[in-house]
């Protein structure tokens, strides 16, 4: 099958897309797809609409709720009655200027739409659109997911890029003045964000200076850092500093270049593409790292149990194959410990067994032409037949003596416990234990070498610490000493016991594997359901101090 493989993968090359003869042969070509991803929303709560034509008024709009006075004016809530929507009205206090043009006309997602205003005496005031959401800074209070904030990296940076163009760029670029839309979308605002206490968050700057691509560059690398690691943080604090988040690689690489980015345009190129890949660690991939390390053991379970079956019943067609199989093995191993060591009594006795036992078996045609005799090879069967010629009628005595002392030396308690009893759990138990055993070392020596398990490079999943920087390998050595553990005491605890002669620790061991498939699948079970729970940080990863993630 390797070689099949082997010769269909010949033509393989960068230029063809690593095409085999078969795709070639059919005119296909297999890709990778790019995930779905779609823009989380945000959860807000809708403040209740008039009930009556009472309602006080300003202009066209009804007064629903005040949302915030701060010294530089008032933030109230109104609804338009002709068009059905809400609306924040902004009033100001006496001599403040009208609104820009360049605020009035914008029509950007990522900008507020301005409605209406007025300049007179009592009355000075402008209404813009009242999309539901949150300010930027209340969602700060903890971390927010990369799946998120990479979508308001987005909008802000396609806003900052067309307002640097046509010099619509807001005087101050803070914090307070981004607005999260229940939809998921960042937009800019021109003053601080409803909500916000006013309170300025980030230095003014010279009067008049606009902001360019340097301060909206960096403007960019603070939204990253107070969203990503959960706190508001001042743009000096944040300038040229990488968020200390355990953040998918992909998504690392681009906030590290994000504070050297060349323009605007290069920094929407390199962000557009990692909107398609997967952000987080799903709980069906973490599901799959749980069924990635149990399939090889309950695959060989399955294919033991298929095969002790089948010996099984090969062994009740002819129940004397297996132990002149046993008897002829012994006998050969004798034969090559013959020149260290005189055993020629042991030998005799275990040939004169054999004639004694298993002659009429050995002679007769029909004996060979069982599926069960093709465990005994071409040179086994001439074996037997010479010692058959060799003693053809051995008497009732010597086949006594012959088989006081053949019998403990061909014996094998060992498959007793496999094939003997009426289950054939033990035999699948120790294949799947012994699958287990070099899985987890093998685990563990690629935890040394790559920093990730088998199932993990499988995945494309790996280990970060709470910075977000990639785990070390002693520390991804040490998660995965955590998960394999227990295991591996519990399998050398075993073999030791195994390895100690005696039919009685034969018959224990044989307990053992017996519980053991009951013990395991309930034990698989719960581990596949805190793994699904806890998709992105198991138990072993609290404990090795690591977060799972996407390459």
């Amino acid at each position: 099958f390797a070689v099949i493989a082997l010769l269909f993968l010949i033509s393989a090359r960068r230029r063809n897309g690593f095409a085999g003869l078969h795709d070639l042969a059919s005119g296909t070509r297999v890709i990778r797809k790019a995930a779905y991803e779609a823009r989380p929303p945000l959860e807000v709560e809708e403040p209740p609409l008039p009930a009556s034509q009472a309602t006080p008024q300003i202009g066209p709009y009804y007064v629903l709720d005040r949302l915030e006075k701060t010294e530089a004016g008032e933030f109230l809530l109104g609804y338009d009655a002709r068009l059905l929507r809400k609306v924040w009205i902004r009033r100001l206090p006496e001599g403040a200027p009208p609104a820009p043009a360049s605020v009035r006309g914008l029509g950007r997602a990522t900008r507020l739409r301005w409605l209406g205003g007025n300049r007179a005496v009592g009355e000075n005031w402008d209404a813009y659109e009242a999309p539901a959401g949150r300010p930027l800074v209340a969602l700060a209070v903890r971390p927010q997911p990369w799946r998120s904030v990479r979508y308001w990296l987005m909008d802000l940076a396609e806003e900052l890029a067309a307002g640097l163009k046509d010099g619509s760029v807001p005087a101050v670029l803070a914090l307070d003045r981004v607005w999260i839309t229940s939809a998921g979308r960042a937009k800019l605002l021109d003053f601080p964000a409803p909500g916000t206490g006013g309170a300025p968050l980030a230095d003014q700057g010279p009067a008049g200076a606009a902001p360019d691509f340097g301060a909206a560059r960096a403007f960019l690398n603070q939204l990253a850092v107070a969203m990503l690691e959960g706190r508001v943080v001042d743009a000096h604090a944040a300038r040229g500093k990488t968020p200390a988040a355990p953040v998918p690689l992909h998504a690392r690489k681009f906030l590290m270049a994000l504070p050297t980015s060349r323009d605007l345009e290069d920094l929407t190129a390199g962000l557009k593409p990692l909107l398609q890949k997967v952000a987080f660690v799903t709980r069906r991939r973490r599901f799959g790292l749980v069924l990635g390390c149990a399939l090889f053991p309950i695959l060989m379970a399955g294919f033991t149990l298929f095969g002790q079956a089948m010996a099984r019943r090969f062994m009740e067609q002819q129940p004397d194959i297996m132990p002149l199989h046993s008897c002829l093995t012994r006998l050969t191993a004798l034969e090559r410990q013959s020149a260290s060591q005189d055993n020629s009594k042991q030998r005799q006795a275990l040939e004169v067994y054999i004639a004694g036992r298993f002659g009429k078996t050995i002679s007769d045609p029909a004996t060979w032409t069982g599926p069960a005799a093709a465990t005994i090879d071409e040179g086994l069967r001439a074996k037997a037949r010479q010692i058959v010629a060799k003693y053809p009628n051995p008497s009732e005595k010597e086949f006594a003596d012959a088989k006081a002392v053949a019998e403990p030396l061909a014996s094998r308690p060992d498959m007793a416990i496999f094939l003997g009893g009426g289950s054939l759990l033990p035999a699948a138990a120790f294949q799947a234990g012994i699958m287990t055993l070099l899985l987890a070392l093998l685990s563990i020596l690629c935890a040394l070498a790559f920093r990730s398990g088998l199932a993990m490079l499988v995945l494309g999943v790996v280990a970060v610490k709470r910075d977000g920087s990639r785990a070390g390998r002693l520390r991804v050595l040490w998660r995965a000493l955590v998960t394999w553990l227990p295991f591996l005491l519990g399998s050398v605890a075993l073999v030791t016991r195994f390895m100690q002669a005696g039919p009685a620790v034969f018959q224990d061991v044989s307990v053992v594997l017996r519980t053991a498939p009951g013990l395991a699948l309930p034990l698989f079970a719960a581990l596949a359901i805190v793994s699904a729970l806890l998709p992105e940080r198991g138990i072993q990863d609290r404990l090795a101090g690591t977060w799972l993630v996407p390459r």
